[in-house]
């Protein structure tokens, strides 16, 4: 029914983790043709239950130019983009938890019990922003939801050359594809001013994103590369110095005042 999907470069944060993500489903590890394969030495291969995918990382100068505003700002999202996608076309279980290969988490109850069965969308409050007071802020740590709604909105960012940096960031551009693949519904989805954002995606907002606090899914392991930060279990709370204005805790916060 689940498969956890690890996405970018081999890390043992996560392929290590791999154990505790078959108690809850598949696994699929999506990485780059360039990394260490030795880093999977211990990973069972003849297991039904994990599949490997890799592709060529292409160069910065081999990016599509409309992602040639991330390079100003090193930023990894078209990457990210990228090796996500190709995780997700691999995936074959009706629901998917995409996650970072340089996080971990030990308890995915928490997120699965607000996707599945559901057509929602669950994220954690890791670097989720109110919905009104900084529009379409949604963490893009780890996400999950049904597959096919997941692999239409990676198609959406992927052929909408609108969702790009620097007018949009990451967490927005997902953020917007996801309510996009659930609802088709494009009116006024590009405005970033809080107080154009239209009543309906403020309804589909709702009706749709699940946030859950990083804090009860165990052990775990997140992290910030552009501030070289890391977290371990209990460390993320909203009022880090790090976390972003706005930071919010679960999904109550999230659409507290909406």
């Amino acid at each position: 029914m689940l498969t956890t999907l690890i996405q970018g470069p081999l890390n043992k944060t996560s392929i290590e983790n791999i154990d505790q993500y078959l108690k809850f489903g598949k696994v699929v590890v999506s990485h780059w043709d360039e990394d260490d394969l030795a880093i999977l030495d211990n990973v069972d291969r003849n297991n039904p239950n994990i599949k490997i995918v890799s592709q060529h990382m292409p160069s910065t100068g081999e990016w599509e130019p409309t992602w040639n505003g991330d390079i100003g700002v090193s930023s990894t999202f078209p990457w990210a983009v990228k090796s996500t996608y190709l995780g997700l076309i691999n995936v074959d279980t009706e629901y998917v938890l995409k996650t970072r290969s340089d996080e971990s988490f030990e308890n995915l109850q928490p997120l699965l019990d607000c996707f599945v069965g559901t057509r929602k969308f669950v994220t954690t409050n890791v670097f989720t922003r109110h919905w009104l007071r900084s529009p379409w802020n949604l963490g893009d740590h780890c996400f999950g939801c049904r597959t096919d709604m997941l692999i239409r909105a990676y198609d959406i960012i992927l052929s909408d050359d609108r969702l790009r940096y620097p007018k949009e960031c990451g967490e927005s551009i997902l953020c917007k594809a996801v309510l996009r693949a659930r609802w088709d519904d494009e009116t006024d989805i590009f405005s970033n001013n809080p107080d154009s954002i239209g009543q309906s995606h403020t309804e589909h907002a709702k009706q749709t994103i699940e946030i859950v606090d990083v804090n009860t899914l165990g052990n775990y392991v997140v992290c910030y590369r552009h501030r070289n930060a890391r977290w371990d279990k209990n460390d993320y709370n909203k009022h880090d110095a790090l976390a972003p204005p706005d930071a919010v805790d679960n999904t109550k916060e999230y659409f507290e005042d909406v």
